[in-house]
């Protein structure tokens, strides 16, 4: 799972090929969660954000349930923040934490 909580680093890039970025290389090479921010972000509503998602996959939540609760808790802040995060993985999983 990689979490990448800084302003604009969920866009797409592209390459000479294919799109790129930062979501796509994470995944290419393993991993079965990426959440980055599309655009700027506020650093309260980023921080509520994080701390949400991050509070409900530890619960037991699926990465869906756990997303919609983190932006409903960013979303509070006013700004646009909450909706700036894309997540890439099976709706479905589940982290387990050690």
């Amino acid at each position: 799972m990689v979490v990448l909580n800084a302003c604009q680093v969920g866009r797409a890039g592209y390459t000479l090929s294919r799109i790129g970025g930062f979501a796509s290389a994470f995944l290419n090479r393993g991993a079965g969660i990426v959440a980055a921010a599309l655009w700027s972000v506020g650093d309260q509503p980023a921080s509520s954000f994080v701390k949400a998602f991050y509070d409900r996959l530890q619960k037991g939540d699926t990465l869906a349930k756990a997303v919609t609760a983190a932006r409903e808790h960013a979303r509070k802040a006013g700004d646009s923040t909450w909706l700036a995060y894309s997540v890439y993985g099976n709706p479905d999983a589940r982290v387990h934490f050690r």
